[in-house]
C-alpha cells in the first residue's frame, strides 16, 4: 500500500470513529454503487434534521484538496440515487484532512 493510500485510510478511520459516535451509521454496498457506475461512499450516516426528519450524510474523505471532476460527478450521482431510494434529502460532504465542505442534494 502506498503512503498516500495509507494516509487516506488513516483519515477515513479517524473521521469514521468521530462521525459514527454522533450519527447513525449507514452501510452502502460499494459493489452496488460500482455496478451502477456511481461513486463509492467512504462514510455514510443518518441524522435528524431541524424539523425531526431524517437526512442522509455522505462523506468523502480526501488526503488532498483535489477532487477530480469525474469523481465529483459519480459521487453526486450516488447521492441523487440514494435520495431517490430512501426518499430523503442527502448531504454530500467532502472532508479535506480536518476541513469540510458540504453540498446538499
Amino acid at each position: 500500500m502506498s503512503m498516500m493510500m495509507e494516509r487516506g485510510l488513516e483519515l477515513e478511520i479517524f473521521h469514521s470513529k468521530i462521525i459514527h459516535q454522533k450519527e447513525i451509521p449507514l452501510l452502502i454496498s460499494p459493489s452496488l454503487l460500482r455496478s451502477l457506475g456511481l461513486g463509492q461512499i467512504d462514510i455514510a450516516s443518518f441524522v435528524r434534521g431541524a424539523e425531526g426528519e431524517f437526512i442522509i450524510k455522505l462523506y468523502e474523505v480526501k488526503n488532498s484538496v483535489v477532487v477530480k471532476r469525474g469523481q465529483r460527478l459519480r459521487l453526486q450521482l450516488a447521492a441523487e440515487f440514494l435520495a431517490k431510494v430512501f426518499d430523503l434529502n442527502v448531504q454530500l460532504i467532502y472532508l479535506f484532512g480536518a476541513k469540510e465542505f458540504c453540498q446538499t442534494v
